[in-house]
């Protein structure tokens, strides 16, 4: 109507779950290729893990040992490995209340669960009063935790020694949900 020269709605932000970037996922073809090419790497549970659970980087790097039920084959999410303000990682809590949760796994995933834990008490064994024992299960060889871009390095790496399509780490995540939508599960129990 003219009553005031501009807009002040042009000045607003945009919040970050409204105006998010475009991420690439995996089609199911892509999800069985990448499960395949891992086979029998250091990445084959980070994998399963990725799409079992459908967990967030530090999520996967913050995972215990003590955050497996091996007796109900369930594995609690309630870390985060991340990097802190000083840009040095840590430990913390979930990003909100609704990551915090109780899933069960495959039995394909609980077998590399399993195979990891002798992995990691030997390698224990190996190194002595030298192995870092964080309890974690992504984690180096001599038991430090990976730094969340190292891994993100890991994962890009793994992809290209592949010849596999390049998406990010965490567009995992959204091929995850995409595919059990995709099958049919309720969007409630997706969430």
């Amino acid at each position: 109507w003219g009553y005031i020269k501009e807009n002040p709605a042009t000045k607003v932000k945009i919040s970050k779950d409204i105006n998010t970037e475009h991420i690439d996922v995996y089609t199911a073809d892509e999800i069985k290729e990448l499960r395949n090419a891992v086979k029998g790497t250091d990445m084959e549970l980070p994998v399963a893990l990725l799409f079992d659970c459908i967990m967030r980087r530090g999520e996967l790097l913050g995972l215990r040992y003590s955050d497996i039920d091996w007796e109900t084959n369930t594995v609690t999410i309630q870390k985060s490995w991340t990097e802190g303000a000083d840009k040095k990682p840590i430990l913390k809590d979930c990003k909100t209340n609704s990551s915090y949760r109780k899933i069960v796994v495959s039995d394909y995933t609980m077998k590399l669960l399993k195979k990891q834990k002798l992995l990691y008490m030997s390698n224990r064994m190996k190194y002595g009063d030298e192995y870092c024992n964080s309890d974690r299960v992504v984690c180096k060889e001599n038991g430090e935790p990976f730094l969340p871009k190292s891994y993100t390095h890991k994962w890009a790496n793994t992809l290209k020694k592949h010849g596999l399509r390049h998406i990010k780490l965490h567009g995992t995540r959204h091929s995850a949900i995409s595919l059990l939508l995709s099958e049919g599960v309720p969007l409630n129990l997706v969430q």
